[in-house]
């Protein structure tokens, strides 16, 4: 019986060990993989001045390491009228969903249908935006990683302002 009792102990401290020693849940390794900068199309119609195809860039700046959200910027550039729009907004992911709140016109949106995939040695970020009050669907869109870290100068010429206060990303 004591010998019954002593696995019984190690088995349990095995046990505990391994649940003690996980450091971060599922919504805060989503978080960490799409920190950094992604670029491709958006297809949808959110404003009429913003329809059809848009060449567009997201960086998403994870707050720290295990965090399950942080801020990012936004810029879509529809190349056969020359439309541009640009927004600061934060982010978090719960529940395996990923909430976005844009400072510029104070709105939320929640991506859903997501995947970050590999193809040829480079992530896809694709899946769906959805209006978190009506739950219209506004866009879909297909990105690809372009880097992993916190860039000033981003590939589609958008330039985060040296000077840049609290203010100006609102």
């Amino acid at each position: 019986m004591k010998r019954m009792n002593t696995y019984l102990s190690m088995l349990l401290l095995a046990a505990i060990s391994v649940l003690s020693l996980t450091s971060c849940d599922d919504d805060s390794e989503i978080a960490y993989d799409l920190n950094g900068t992604w670029v491709g199309t958006i297809q949808g119609n959110r404003y009429d001045s913003r329809h059809n195809s848009w060449l567009t860039e997201i960086t998403f700046e994870q707050h720290s390491d295990f965090s399950r959200g942080g801020t990012g910027y936004e810029y879509d550039l529809n190349q056969s009228t020359g439309t541009s729009y640009q927004s600061y907004f934060d982010w978090s992911v719960r529940d395996r969903n990923i909430y976005i709140h844009y400072h510029s016109d104070n709105y939320n949106v929640v991506i859903r249908d997501w995947s970050i995939d590999w193809f040829q040695g480079i992530q896809i970020f694709s899946g769906t935006f959805v209006n978190t009050d009506t739950g219209e669907t506004i866009a879909s869109f297909s990105l690809s990683k372009q880097t992993s870290y916190r860039a000033k100068e981003t590939s589609m010429g958008f330039r985060l302002p040296d000077n840049a206060t609290p203010a100006d990303k609102e």
